[in-house]
């Protein structure tokens, strides 16, 4: 092998590696877009449902302060 051809052969193999490291970071990228996405599904659903129990808690808690206020009957 002369000089021509390892060079040749070297590049081969560096271009090879940047191209499997190009397709990889490429499936990294689309794997965490999609991670992020359903996080931001999940959170929205979760703060929909906290949304949903603080007013609930709200409803109660209005309530109780009415019945507090309203004075026992003898």
């Amino acid at each position: 092998m002369n000089f021509n051809t390892s060079s040749a052969v070297f590049y081969a193999v560096i271009t090879s590696a940047f191209v499997g490291l190009s397709y990889s970071i490429t499936s990294l990228r689309t794997e965490l877009k999609s991670d992020i996405s359903a996080l931001r599904t999940d959170l929205k659903s979760d703060i929909a449902e906290l949304r949903a129990d603080n007013r609930a808690t709200r409803e109660s808690v209005d309530r109780l302060i009415l019945h507090l206020s309203v004075p026992a009957k003898p």
